[in-house]
């Protein structure tokens, strides 16, 4: 382990209609902003993903010039309706083509879903094959019923129902999701997040069953009941 190796983080920010009300881009951007310019190293690696309308868009690819990133995020505006589930299935492989060891994807959205084609379970299966930890941040997420009947596409989607997508996006990773309504708590998780990273730690070991593409649960524990441990669910084979 080491404290000071690099990162390569993907960011995959939601930018559609939704996303521009209660100024929920803005305020993502600036925190981003702040992420980039006092909370990286000078050899971490970023790159942007960008999603609306049923796209991903490769907005910034990795590079530790931060003003690339910076660059296309300042002209990103909000539009269309949002694939949530289809952005979070197909992000993981391009987080894993970071050139250093050490990956994240970091998901910022306000939650609410409503043109995808994937279903929520179908998004966490593809994206715990590969390893890479999803933090999510879901901000602003939308408590009044009201608002969420002038977007949302499925009857079953509720506020509750956005944290329990949004948590397991990242339980099933090993990473941590968010839950956040001011500006100044962006900064907060984000400063977490950084922190977890740099303390982030590789551990393997050798399985000798023979089963391929099988679904592997994994458990860490500690001697040291002070620390809490967290791990991606497990593996599939192969």
């Amino acid at each position: 382990h080491n404290f000071e190796a690099p990162l390569s983080l993907t960011v995959l920010l939601d930018v559609s209609g939704s996303m521009a009300l209660q100024d929920k881009l803005k305020e993502s951007k600036e925190a981003l902003n702040y992420l980039l310019a006092c909370l990286l190293d000078l050899h971490d690696e970023v790159s942007l993903l960008i999603f609306a309308d049923g796209d991903v868009e490769v907005a910034a690819n990795f590079s530790n010039n931060k003003n690339v990133f910076l660059t296309v995020l300042d002209k990103t505006e909000a539009y269309g309706k949002t694939a949530l589930n289809d952005a979070v299935a197909v992000s993981p492989e391009f987080a894993n083509k970071g050139n250093n060891e050490k990956r994240a994807l970091l998901l910022i959205t306000d939650g609410i879903e409503n043109d995808s084609q994937y279903s929520h379970e179908q998004a966490v299966e593809i994206a715990r094959t590969v390893d890479i930890p999803i933090y999510t941040i879901g901000y602003k997420i939308p408590l009044s019923e009201e608002y969420l009947r002038k977007y949302k596409h499925s009857p079953a989607l509720s506020s509750s129902s956005i944290v329990y997508s949004l948590e397991r996006f990242s339980s099933a990773t090993g990473g941590k999701a968010f839950f956040i309504n001011q500006p100044n708590e962006l900064k907060t998780a984000l400063r977490e997040i950084k922190n977890e990273l740099s303390h982030q730690y590789i551990l393997g070991y050798t399985s000798y069953g023979n089963i391929e593409n099988e679904y592997r649960k994994i458990k860490v524990i500690t001697s040291k009941k002070k620390f809490k441990v967290r791990t991606r669910e497990g593996y599939y084979s192969g």
